[in-house]
């Protein structure tokens, strides 16, 4: 099955909040020397009074947004605070193999982990989950995941939004399925779309060009992106960071794990709403 979903759910140029919708929740943005990030159990609520178990990377349900520079060195003290094993793979940089994270990496209840390696990647849009033998499922659907944005000078010339949660938006796509209880279930597809781990997700932008930085964060779906209206987007990024020049599209196909950075041009459109 390949469904097609609105970017990010819907999109709120410069108005209020339409009724039975949620603000999408952005994860908050570090830039540190050394990041700290405890895996342990929460309980959220997706939807009003039902109680979801879940995992979290310092946070109920997924974790901060973490930003590299390319030449630096990155720090990052994983606190492994659940009953079971865990670790942390850098989806997408090139990580020496004894700090990548892989299934062989294990990190005991209670043990402290800590990886480092020099940022080798240009700008781009990556992201960090657990990746432990026969458990990377389980726990990544329950909520361990976030970004990575790696920046740079050539990306830092360029004439591009970047300020993070204004006009430059993190929005990870996951389907998932509820049982009875508000409880997720791995398996089948889900038939719950969550945005940045929000519901029927909308966010409001300002009327300028913005830039919305896309991961396909399912187990198994395979999106088509789009907006309902047909109004094209610039591609300007992929897995490997920003492309030669931009490709314009008005439909996106992102599997799973993948990537991808979009300009969308909102000029004029003050006080419009462009819905699923």
């Amino acid at each position: 099955m390949r469904p097609s979903h609105l970017l990010p759910a819907i999109l709120v140029v410069c108005c209020q909040a339409m009724h039975a919708q949620q603000p999408m929740a952005i994860p908050p943005a570090l830039d540190l020397d050394t990041f700290d990030l405890v895996v342990d159990e929460h309980v959220h609520q997706f939807y009003p009074g039902i109680n979801t178990d879940t995992y979290g990377a310092s946070a109920e349900y997924l974790g901060p947004t973490l930003i590299m520079h390319t030449g630096d060195s990155a720090r990052i003290r994983l606190h492994n605070e659940l009953s079971t094993i865990t670790n942390m793979h850098w989806h997408g940089l090139h990580v020496p193999g004894e700090h990548d994270g892989g299934p062989p990496r294990e990190v005991l209840p209670g043990e402290t982990w800590m990886a480092e390696y020099e940022v080798r990647n240009p700008a781009g849009t990556y992201w960090y989950h657990p990746h432990p033998h026969e458990l990377t499922v389980e726990q990544a659907n329950r909520g361990i995941a976030g970004f990575i944005l790696v920046k740079d000078d050539a990306e830092a010339a360029l004439d591009l939004p970047r300020t993070y949660g204004v006009d430059d938006f993190p929005v990870v796509v996951q389907d998932r399925k509820f049982n009875s209880s508000g409880n997720f279930i791995l398996y089948p597809y889900g038939d719950s779309v969550l945005v940045n781990g929000t519901p029927h997700a909308y966010v409001e932008c300002p009327a300028q060009v913005v830039r919305l930085r896309l991961l396909n964060g399912s187990n198994a779906r395979i999106y088509a992106l789009g907006l309902d209206n047909g109004m094209p987007m610039q591609v300007i990024a992929g897995d490997g960071g920003l492309l030669a020049a931009p490709v314009a599209t008005d439909r996106l196909w992102l599997s799973n794990g993948e990537r991808a950075e979009v300009l969308l041009d909102l000029s004029g459109l003050e006080g419009t709403v462009s819905c699923s």
